[in-house]
């Protein structure tokens, strides 16, 4: 049980730790990401919804041109 609960709390620590960076740190990266211009053209998406189970609910396909 010792065990579990280190491995839980480690894991949770990296989870945080994940969180803890901020936005503005990347500004300066190159090449700047552009959305518009990433997203220019046709894209094609798609996903589903599932609940807490993992039961699939909905199933969506998504074209944009």
């Amino acid at each position: 049980m010792k065990r579990i609960l280190t491995l839980g709390l480690a894991l949770l620590m990296l989870i945080l730790a994940g969180c803890s960076t901020e936005v503005t740190e990347y500004r300066q990266q190159q090449p700047a990401l552009d959305i518009f211009h990433y997203f220019q053209g046709r894209t094609e998406a798609w996903g589903m919804v599932q609940d807490r189970s993992g039961k699939q609910l909905r199933s969506f396909h998504v074209e944009i041109d």
